[in-house]
């Protein structure tokens, strides 16, 4: 083998390596996230629940008459809250560490805002969105929660359950 055919061959293994897709260390990343706040969330002995809808809210031009529909935008709005502590708090904090990965829908449009404290100091805020049964956890992105189907509705089943969703009310 001349030397230009070895050394050829020694750079085409290297690249490689480059040019394969995700490794195993960022899929166990990825799954230690979901773990450190979901699975291995600190104990929370305060919960404060937000029921949330959207206003929309739109910008009329300069010189306009009426607002321009691309101008417009849906802000999150609370509808309602409830604060739940002692052992409301603990069963809520135990079903949220039930939930399990899984595959969610694409809606995304979360019904609810949870913040989990551990007295004064809150561990998460997490937005959950029971249709498309997924969750965004901040600066770790969206999460699907429906690994376990019964985990999943008796969690859902506790939130919507302690402050019943008034969007959801008034359709019925």
């Amino acid at each position: 083998m001349t030397p230009f055919i070895a050394i050829v061959l020694a750079l085409a293994s290297l690249s490689t390596g480059s040019m394969q897709g995700p490794t195993k260390t960022t899929k166990i990343r990825d799954a230690n996230t979901f773990d450190r706040y979901v699975r291995r969330l600190p104990e929370a002995n305060r919960i404060v629940i937000r029921a949330m809808g959207s206003t929309k809210s739109c910008f009329k031009a300069e010189g306009a008459a009426t607002p321009d529909e691309k101008s417009c935008v849906f802000v999150p709005s609370t509808l309602s809250s409830l604060e739940v502590s002692g052992k409301e708090a603990k069963q809520l904090w135990r079903r949220w560490r039930g939930l399990r990965m899984g595959n969610g829908a694409g809606c995304f449009a979360p019904g609810y805002f949870l913040d989990f404290f551990a007295g004064e100091e809150l561990l998460l805020s997490a937005h959950v969105c029971f249709h498309c049964c997924n969750v965004e956890i901040p600066n770790s992105g969206i999460w699907s929660i429906c690994g376990n189907k019964e985990a999943f509705e008796r969690f859902q089943a506790l939130v919507s359950g302690y402050l019943p969703h008034p969007e959801a009310e008034r359709e019925q």
